[in-house]
Parts: structure tokens; C-alpha cells; sequence
């Protein structure tokens, strides 16, 4: 086989991968999506401020962040029922170490400091189980 029929080739086998790729891709994301919606249906009438999409749109569903008036009491009835959770920023960017030369003190930026105080995110990955969803959802709404 001449070296530009080999470089067709491997192209090709690379293309088809690329598709199967992406067929996986699109199947994962429907069923993280379809557990999202588990979530926002299970917490619609818990004491908790849910993900908002634009109906026209449709959302990626990298995280399932919600926001809650008592985070560390959030977090201690996540744990005790060993209900997994993340914490991306504990403190606001602002009065981060490399962030102080900006002379941004407490109060500065009330809006960054109240999502540090009452943002979580819940646990969302394709191989998540939808028995696992509602064990999360009972600990979210304190059953």
C-alpha cells in the first residue's frame, strides 16, 4: 500500500472513531441529563434554590449546583448519610492570597461572598444510578 493510501486510511479509521466518540458522548449526556431533571423534580419543593435554564436552551449539566441558606448544615446532613458533594470556592476570589494587592476587604463584593456562603454542588456523572439520586435527594430535603 503506497504511504499516501495509508494516510487516507488512518484518516478514515480516525474519523470513525471520532463518530463512535461522539455517539457516547451524546448518550452520556442524555442520561445526565435525564438525572438532572431527577433532581429538579425530587427538590421542586425543597428548601433549596435549583439550576435555572432557558427553556430554549439546553444545558450541559457539568455540575448540579444548588444554593442553600445553611451550607454547613447542608454538608453535615449530606455527610452523615454519606452523600458526596463539592465545594468549589469556600472563599470568594477577592480575598483569595493572590487576589489582596486588590484591596477588596469583607463587604466588598456581597453578591461573590453570599454564593461562597450557600453554593454547593450536588453529584452528577453519567454512571450515577437513579437509586443514588434519590438517596442524595431525601438528604437534600432532610427525609
Amino acid at each position: 500500500m503506497a504511504p499516501a493510501e495509508r494516510l487516507a486510511q488512518a484518516y478514515a479509521h480516525l474519523a470513525e472513531a471520532e463518530k463512535r466518540a461522539a455517539n457516547g458522548s451524546d448518550v452520556e449526556q442524555g442520561l445526565v441529563a435525564a438525572l438532572a431533571r431527577r433532581y429538579l423534580d425530587g427538590l421542586a419543593e425543597a428548601e433549596v434554590e435549583l439550576p435555572v435554564t432557558a427553556p430554549e436552551r439546553e444545558h450541559a449539566w457539568h455540575l448540579f449546583v444548588i444554593r442553600v441558606a445553611d451550607r454547613a448544615r447542608m454538608i453535615e446532613a449530606l455527610e452523615r448519610r454519606g452523600v458526596g458533594y463539592g465545594v468549589h470556592y469556600r472563599e470568594p476570589v477577592h480575598r483569595m492570597e493572590a487576589y489582596r494587592d486588590l484591596g477588596l476587604g469583607p463587604g466588598s463584593l456581597p453578591v461573590s461572598e453570599r454564593a461562597c456562603r450557600s453554593v454547593l454542588s450536588l453529584p452528577l456523572y453519567p454512571g450515577l444510578g437513579s437509586v443514588e439520586v434519590d438517596r442524595v435527594i431525601d438528604a437534600v430535603r432532610g427525609r
